[in-house]
């Protein structure tokens, strides 16, 4: 077989299995419960676009136009760095890399759709998408049925309902939907039988409802809407198919709803449904959490408009923004808007989401005026299904849904840049090829040794590391490390309540708390203060730990109940505490990703 031939297959190989294998881990475990599948995605896209070193040295490098929204991203990134609004390099050094392994994703899809034809490159892609939303499915199903069997093999129910090996419900329901857009591709070129596509059909979407995820109604919706419109604009045979096939998944949907519902089957499996979950908080009365998150977004972006707050600062502008409102409700909390331009004019100003959105309506302008397939279907139902989630959770923050994102975004693309570093292309590829192999093997090896410094319970008690070899291991990975931000948790999650050192472990708390305000210290940094006899300072720092993680409170009535027995400074934050009532605080789960 021709090496350039080998070449596209192993690209290939590598991005199938880059939609399957980081679905199927189930490790989640603090610092960074969603590392390892990161990682996995992040290695299996760069072994793929290891594609783009096969062109020749003089070839023009070849940039889909759709690749300046993550370059302009970066422009602005640059600028925070140099502006010095950037606190944590580190944070935008990851950052950094997260999107230059778009941008080669981007130009990997682009490329293969020149080299192979679009169905040719779809085809394996979609395959690969519906056989790992089957499998954890399965995965679910056993969660959900035998937990204790689940357990033993490390399928650990979380969330609302089981989430497979994804950890996240919402994360969960995204790709079982993007299973369901492959089986209507795969059906609709005769690849997929239609009495086995109406079986996986009705067994994904069950899956997706028992995770109590209200975007499930969102895609079912979504999907008929944009397959409506493809058929009518085009009225081919196949986008018909798939437009019938699409109301059918829409209606199955909604009757697969109503019947766990009515006979209660969510819960009996311990599982709430998601239409159900829709009318119960509707008819609460309560307050939406995401709505708090987005007025908090358009209140950073109203202090700082031009630049934003900065890159990785939403969870401390909400932390510091958090504080009762006129109709008794809370503003803050929360580590990400749940909108993407909302976090993007907060954390990056006014300029982030008109350049998304210019580069984005441009890119969709050209597709829409292909002559659509089966696979423009695809890559549009796929977009569909992350742009929808885009705007309630933040999937394109995880390497796995990026990938995916990017490489539709890279095939739909018809019209390129080239610019005017063509006898160079093939070097700087090469470069950046290098520079993303030796950091993902770094950031591999000092991830593992900070997950062992400061996971104890997944070790035996031969193998748990010293308290003095955890501080010199801390220490060498604040200082060597793109992990140091989280060092700064470790330390201040460490920090004993005395008045040793007291001032420093203030400035360590602050420190945390600017990365992310996470539940203890938060509470702990209003103990800090209380014990340095900076009363009001401590009071608010506890109205705003309060606020931001009011399921904590019980807990800390307990902590301050032991220590105000040796520290009377602590008995008003207790009193406090007790006399606030609970019923107004708004229970706060968004901190997902950096949970020390």
């Amino acid at each position: 077989m021709p090496a350039p031939q080998w070449h596209l297959r192993f690209s290939l190989g590598a991005l199938c299995l880059m939609l399957i294998v980081p679905f199927l881990n189930p490790h989640h475990y603090n610092p960074i419960p969603t590392f390892y599948p990161e990682w996995i995605a992040a290695a299996l896209g760069l072994l793929a676009a290891s594609l783009l070193l096969r062109s020749p040295p003089l070839t023009p490098l070849e940039l889909p136009s759709v690749a300046l929204a993550p370059l302009g991203i970066i422009g602005l990134l640059l600028i925070q760095l140099i502006s010095g609004q950037v606190l944590f390099v580190t944070q935008a050094l990851l950052f950094l890399l997260y999107l230059l392994w778009a941008v080669a994703l981007i130009c990997l899809g682009y490329a293969l759709r020149q080299r192979l034809g679009l169905d040719a490159l779809i085809e394996p892609l979609s395959i690969a998408l519906l056989t790992g939303a089957c499998l954890t499915a399965i995965m679910q199903a056993i969660q959900l049925a035998y937990p204790f069997f689940g357990a033993l093999i490390g399928l650990n129910r979380t969330g609302m309902g089981g989430a497979g090996n994804l950890a996240q419900a919402n994360h969960f329901a995204n790709y079982l939907w993007l299973g369901l857009a492959s089986a209507i591709y795969l059906c609709v070129r005769g690849r997929l039988g239609q009495p086995l596509f109406a079986l996986l059909a009705v067994a994904l979407i069950a899956s997706a409802s028992l995770t109590g995820s209200r975007s499930v109604l969102l895609y079912a919706f979504g999907f008929a809407l944009l397959a409506g419109w493809a058929a009518w604009r085009t009225q081919q045979a196949s986008l018909r198919m798939a437009f019938r096939l699409a109301l059918f998944l829409c209606a199955s949907t909604l009757l697969i709803q109503f019947a766990f519902s009515f006979f209660e089957i969510g819960k009996a499996l311990g599982a709430t449904v998601s239409g159900t979950r829709i009318y119960q908080e509707a008819s609460s009365g309560g307050v939406s959490q995401r709505l708090q998150l987005w007025r908090t977004g358009l209140a950073m972006f109203m202090d700082h408009p031009w630049l934003g707050a900065g890159i990785g600062q939403f969870p401390w502008q909400a932390y510091l923004l958090v504080g009762a409102r006129p109709d008794g409700t809370y503003l803050g909390g929360g580590e990400h808007a749940h909108n993407l331009f909302i976090d993007l004019l907060a954390e990056f100003g006014i300029i982030a989401p008109v350049i998304v959105l210019a580069v984005m309506l441009h890119w969709w302008l050209a597709f829409s005026r292909q002559r659509w397939t089966a696979a423009h279907g695809w890559i549009a139902s796929v977009l569909l299904i992350q742009a929808i989630h885009s705007q309630l959770e933040y999937p394109l923050w995880y390497t796995f849904f990026l990938g995916i994102a990017a490489l539709a975004l890279g095939a739909g693309s018809m019209a390129s840049l080239r610019p005017k570093i063509s006898t160079l292309s093939q070097p700087i590829i090469a470069m950046v090829f290098l520079l993303g192999s030796v950091t993902l093997l770094n950031l591999f090896i000092d991830y593992r040794r900070l997950e062992h410094t400061l996971n104890w319970q997944l070790q035996s008690v031969e193998d748990a590391p010293s308290w003095e070899k955890t501080l010199q291991t801390l220490k060498q990975l604040h200082s060597e490390s793109l992990f140091s931000h989280y060092v700064d948790l470790a330390y201040a999650h460490h920090s004993l309540l005395n008045r040793d050192a007291l001032k420093d472990k203030i400035l360590i708390s602050e420190r945390a708390l600017r990365f992310s305000p996470v539940d203890q210290i938060t509470y702990k940094l209003a103990y800090f203060l209380a014990l340095d006899g900076r009363a009001n300072e401590a009071r608010l720092a506890l109205e705003r730990a309060l606020a931001t993680h009011p399921k904590m409170r019980l807990e800390a009535i307990r902590q301050l109940k032991e220590s105000s027995m040796t520290y009377e400074e602590l008995k008003p934050l207790l009193l406090q505490l007790e006399n606030i009532n609970p019923a107004s605080t708004i229970p706060n789960d968004h901190y997902e990703k950096r949970h020390p």
